[in-house]
Parts: C-alpha cells; sequence; structure tokens
C-alpha cells in the first residue's frame, strides 16, 4: 500500500511538472505577439528577463499586455516579484 501511495505522489509530481512545461510555452506564444528584440523562444524561464535583454520599459509593456490578455491587475508589488519567466507563469497560474 505504501509503495501504490509513492507511486501516486510521483505521479501528482509529474503531472505537476508537465502542467508548468505547459504553462510556460503558452505564456511563451502568448509573449511572441509583442514586438520585441529579444526571441522569445531563447529566453530562459529561470534566469531574470532583464538579464536576458529585457529593458524596464519591455517589462512595463509585459505587464500591460498580460493584464489586458489575462484580464487582471497585476499591483506594482506584484510586479517587483516577476523576475523570470517562471515567476510569471506560477503568478498567472496561481490567479
Amino acid at each position: 500500500m505504501e509503495q501504490g501511495f509513492h507511486g501516486q505522489a510521483v505521479f501528482s509530481k509529474e503531472l505537476e511538472e508537465m502542467r508548468m512545461e505547459m504553462a510556460i510555452a503558452q505564456l511563451r506564444e502568448t509573449l511572441k505577439e509583442i514586438d520585441w528584440e529579444v526571441a522569445v523562444d531563447s529566453i530562459d524561464e529561470t534566469l531574470p528577463l532583464r538579464d536576458q535583454g529585457l529593458d524596464s520599459l519591455d517589462m512595463i509593456t509585459l505587464f500591460f499586455f498580460l493584464e489586458e490578455r489575462f484580464a487582471i491587475k497585476i499591483s506594482e508589488n506584484d510586479t517587483v516579484n516577476l523576475i523570470t519567466l517562471k515567476d510569471i507563469s506560477d503568478y498567472l497560474n496561481s490567479r
């Protein structure tokens, strides 16, 4: 019985990882609609976006675009913590 429980936990973790990968892939597709100097496919989801060529204006554009696309409001307090593509994906999934 323990073995079955452990198998379910592993399966749940794998499902969560797949869900996150799909969410990041969907976010990448959405972000391709923004006219950036940076190729969206080249963005590493774990590195800060500013370290990958996005400047402060790009970040503001990104947040406005996400607010419109997903009909949400991203507070200034939240934007401070949205540093990587993964952070943004996690944030959107929690909304």
